[in-house]
């Protein structure tokens, strides 16, 4: 068991990195925008358009990576005061609601790049980027959200 969530927390760990590769190429991508406009008084005209997609990416990449991390939201007045084995039944009942409920986000977000491929959808900006292109690291995210959730109940599970 333990070999499987390890596997799962490295797997997750990769969304990490990939999430702060984005924010380093979001920041350059501004810094270059800045400089570009200082200097030579000139715009890259798509700096406001995929610095939304970078931060999309970061957002979404950094999802699981940040549940493994205890890093979400957790309201814990309630939970602080029961016993252990309330706690227990209390993260499985949480645990497997968010595995529900991020599956289908998961699947949605699956359909929606789906149909923009499908379509060919092009963002209206001055590059007309395909639009499933940057919709692919929220499904990629959502993704490793779901490995961490799974993780989490395992590790739940296991702890005796």
């Amino acid at each position: 068991m333990k070999k499987i969530i390890n596997f799962l927390n490295k797997t997750v760990n990769i969304g990490a990195f990939l999430a702060s590769i984005s924010f380093i190429l979001l920041t350059l991508l501004i810094l270059s925008e800045i400089f570009s406009r200082a200097i030579f008084n000139h715009s890259t005209m798509i700096a406001d358009e995929f610095s939304g997609y970078l931060y999309l990416a970061y957002v979404f990449l950094a999802l699981g990576y940040t549940f493994k991390e205890n890093g979400h939201i957790r309201i814990t007045i309630i939970y602080q005061k029961v016993s252990k084995k309330t706690k227990k039944f209390l993260d499985l009942f949480a645990g497997f609601l968010s595995l529900i409920v991020i599956s289908f986000i998961f699947y949605r977000a699956i359909l929606l790049c789906y149909e923009s491929y499908s379509y060919n959808m092009l963002s209206e900006g001055v590059s007309e980027t395909p639009i499933y292109l940057t919709q692919i690291p929220m499904v990629v995210g959502l993704f490793l959200f779901l490995l961490a959730i799974i993780s989490f109940i395992l590790k739940v599970i296991n702890d005796k």
